[in-house]
């Protein structure tokens, strides 16, 4: 019996599901091949709709001040590790979110100066 492949839909849910998952267990995010591993087969099988998924799960969780410190550090991984994956599928949804990166850098970069 073949393996059937998930709807669009049903693979993008698989996919949130993926992201916060790993995001919730941040060690596995860096030591667990597995769950890597499964977090880019999802991602290839929501197809063009990875990259949106994929990132706007990602920066919900950084953008939430109830999420730890390490769930935030997970996802902005997540987003980097699957850029590498897909850079243009993500690259695509990245320019929507660019206020928010670009909001990010500004702070950092005022907490360096402070320093």
């Amino acid at each position: 019996m073949a393996s059937q492949r998930p709807g669009v839909l049903e693979a993008s849910a698989n996919l949130d599901d993926a992201v916060r998952t790993l995001v919730h267990a941040p060690a596995a995010v860096r030591e667990d091949e597995g769950s890597r591993w499964n977090l880019f087969n999802v991602y290839q099988q929501a197809g063009r709709s990875a990259g949106t998924t994929a990132l706007e799960r990602c920066v919900r969780i950084m953008k939430d001040p109830q999420e730890e410190l390490s769930s935030k550090m997970a996802a902005l991984w997540i987003v980097d590790s699957l850029m590498l994956e897909q850079e243009a599928l993500l690259a695509k949804a990245v320019v929507v979110q660019l206020k928010f990166f670009t909001g990010v850098a500004k702070r950092n970069k005022e907490k360096e100066r402070r320093k």
